[in-house]
């Protein structure tokens, strides 16, 4: 692996990661992250602004192919890291994103407060999966995860209940 230092507002104090396979065809070549995370790069090809992670797997604009990055880190663009995927099988595997609220929402994936209890729910293809109400977070957070795997095998994204994924 190399690790190439990136540039611009967001760039500071960051690089990113590729493999040594891609280093000749990179090298030189500005390189910077948006505020999403993902890098950016001058793609000649395309006559302009390409992800990274798109033009190292041979992509073009608009062919719907969808690229993924396995472990998550938008700045690790190993080969070993990108994969082909679909548009569900990416979606399934991200992280938890918690919004501001007033009321308490979980810290797990797949997982809210309906009153005093607990509720898991899962989409796989736009079909929305109720897997039930729960007295604990962490049983509904379980719930969650064995249908994750049931639907989403090797990308889908666990919770960890304290260190286990299972009870």
């Amino acid at each position: 692996m190399i690790s190439i230092p990136l540039t611009g507002k967001y760039g500071q104090g960051k690089s990113v990661m590729i493999s040594e396979s891609d280093y000749e065809k990179l090298k030189g070549r500005a390189m910077y992250p948006l505020v999403s995370g993902y890098v950016m790069i001058w793609d000649k090809e395309e006559y302009g602004v390409v992800y990274l992670h798109r033009l190292l797997k041979g992509c073009k604009k608009g062919d719907g192919v969808v690229v993924d990055h396995i472990d998550g880190d938008k700045l690790n663009c190993t080969q070993e890291n990108l994969c082909i995927t679909t548009h569900s099988q990416n979606m399934s595997n991200r992280a938890k994103h918690i919004m501001p609220s007033t009321t308490p929402q979980s810290n797990y994936v797949g997982v809210t407060r309906t009153g005093t209890k607990w509720t898991a729910t899962i989409r796989k293809d736009s079909i929305k999966h109720n897997l039930g109400t729960y007295d604990t977070e962490e049983e509904a957070a379980f719930a969650y995860n064995k249908k994750a795997l049931e639907l989403h095998r090797t990308y889908a994204t666990l919770n960890i209940v304290d260190g286990k994924v299972l009870p």
